[in-house]
């Protein structure tokens, strides 16, 4: 029996609430403790190169579009087509 490690889960736990939702990508940002840092801890459905621009944010700079309305909002963002995505991720990153 193999035992699951906290990333095995919460890879698991991002993909079950991705497809739940009838999305077809999602990331989740986490607070690195002691710090005023947002990391990626996971990602699903997106290529590297769209998630690496996102994986280190300090909120008051000038986040991307996406992830300072999610701290704002403080809920998921919904992008509803692979156009918006790419209108909204930092400029070099979309797919």
């Amino acid at each position: 029996m193999q035992t699951a490690t906290v990333r095995d889960l919460l890879d698991h736990m991002l993909a079950r609430t991705v497809d739940s939702l009838g999305a077809h990508a999602g990331v989740l940002v986490l607070p690195e403790p002691g710090t005023d840092v947002l990391v990626v801890d996971a990602s699903v459905g997106l290529p590297p190169e769209c998630v690496a621009p996102l994986c280190r944010i300090r909120p008051a700079d000038e986040p991307a579009d996406l992830v300072a309305e999610a701290i704002h909002r403080r809920q998921p963002v919904w992008v509803g087509s692979g156009e918006e995505l790419a209108g909204r991720l930092p400029p070099g990153s979309a797919p």
